[in-house]
């Protein structure tokens, strides 16, 4: 607890520093210090209702069970009242690391002649500060009490155990800290918590599914997607290897006939280049359609027809002419 309050302290006295020209003297220390009347002074500080109160001030979803059964009664203090307060997350609770985590307080006056400020901080195992939120409204003394809860965002802290520690601090009527606040015996409650790793996420992929086909002079891509959160992996297709068929590598003709030699089998992307005969005395060439050639017999002899596709790819076939 003292070394909580002392972190606390130098924390706070060096923002007070900072902002200390920026604060309007105070007149006397008579008028900061407020004098309550008899009257104010015999109010018990006891909270009628506790549970309906802090279930109906915009306690986030979840949350309304732990603090309806984490209120926790301090001990008496400086002025002879008690203390009472929510927090959430309730002793010993788990959260899961990316999480916001929620923090409640119950704020009730608790000096004589001083305004009180609730101070919410959260400690980590070694006792450092890791977040902390000076409340600006501030409670009347002998009279007001109210509540509210922060937000601290978990996803770039350790795991590991931590605490929420929260302390009324006397205050002038501004808000403005006493300069030995960290001396006084102030009311707080420390409450501890782990703080579990996100666990890791296992991916189950469906099947894998083509986005671009590869052909012989370009690579494709699949892609498959987790079942559960949508991650998607690719892969790439590798290039097309150039492939070609042709109806026949060496054909018998006589003269003045003709065969028509089909071109089939090629790759994705691929296509015929050229197709050249070797002697055109002997045999002459004369396109059908596409990838089919009409080879004609001119006179005695053998020709070599040759395909040549885009992809540099080569066929042959030999036509002999009786």
């Amino acid at each position: 607890m003292k070394q909580m309050k002392r972190k606390l302290g130098i924390l706070l006295f060096g923002i007070m520093l900072v902002f200390a020209f920026s604060i309007p003297v105070m007149a006397k220390n008579v008028a900061e210090k407020k004098e309550i009347s008899a009257t104010a002074q015999k109010v018990e500080h006891v909270i009628e209702n506790q549970n309906t109160r802090l279930l109906n001030n915009n306690v986030p979803a979840g949350l309304a069970n732990s603090i309806e059964d984490n209120i926790v009664e301090m001990g008496k203090y400086s002025s002879d009242t008690r203390y009472l307060t929510g927090v959430a997350p309730r002793e010993n609770d788990v959260i899961t690391q990316g999480e916001k985590l929620y923090i409640k307080f119950y704020a009730r006056d608790t000096w004589k002649y001083y305004y009180t400020k609730p101070i919410v901080s959260v400690f980590n195992a070694n006792s450092d500060i890791v977040y902390i939120s000076e409340q600006n409204k501030v409670s009347l003394s002998g009279q007001d009490t109210y509540s509210g809860y922060i937000s601290w965002n978990t996803a770039t802290a350790k795991p590991g155990k931590y605490s929420v520690y929260i302390v009324n601090a006397p205050c002038y009527s501004d808000g403005t800290l006493l300069s030995d606040w960290a001396s006084f015996d102030c009311p707080y409650i420390n409450t501890e918590f782990k703080l579990a790793a996100k666990p890791v996420h296992k991916h189950t992929y469906g099947k894998w599914k083509t986005v671009k086909s590869a052909t012989v002079f370009a690579t494709g891509k699949k892609v498959c997607s987790c079942k559960s959160c949508g991650s998607k992996k690719t892969q790439t297709i590798p290039k097309l290897k150039p492939t070609i068929k042709l109806s026949a590598t060496k054909k018998t003709i006589g003269r003045n006939k003709s065969y028509t030699l089909s071109i089939t089998n090629l790759a994705k992307g691929d296509s015929i280049k050229s197709i050249k005969s070797s002697k055109t005395t002997i045999a002459t060439i004369k396109k059908v359609k596409t990838n089919q050639y009409k080879i004609i017999g001119k006179k005695k002899g053998k020709s070599t027809i040759t395909v040549v596709l885009k992809s540099g790819k080569k066929a042959t076939c030999t036509i002999t002419v009786k």
